[in-house]
């Protein structure tokens, strides 16, 4: 089976996507703090990262960066439009803005 972490503060979106992605046969841990999403990423083979940006303690920029590091994998952001300069200053060698929920979002591939 494939399997997804998905790292946000937000309880019910999270809720949502993971429900979402559960209908596709998809698996999904939920991490609420940067901190243990990293902590699963090491213990867990994943496919795809799905990441907000703005998140306490470790931003998501500081997460994704430390992603880049360690990990070949892809990351959709979650990212508003203010904030999306930053986030080309990081490994956003291939990136794709997808719309508009309640932010904008783009995804990031190595």
């Amino acid at each position: 089976m494939n399997r997804i972490l998905l790292i946000d503060d937000d309880k019910e979106l999270c809720a949502l996507i993971k429900k979402s992605v559960l209908q596709e046969n998809i698996e999904t841990d939920c991490c609420y703090l940067g901190k243990e999403g990293l902590i699963k990423l090491r213990d867990h083979k994943y496919q795809l990262v799905i990441l907000d940006i703005s998140m306490p303690e470790l931003d998501g920029f500081e997460i994704l960066e430390r992603i880049r590091e360690r990990y070949n994998l892809p990351v959709l952001t979650f990212l508003r439009a203010e904030l999306s300069q930053r986030g080309f200053h990081i490994d956003y060698s291939d990136h794709v803005f997808i719309g508009n929920y309640r932010q904008s979002a783009s995804i990031s591939k190595r």
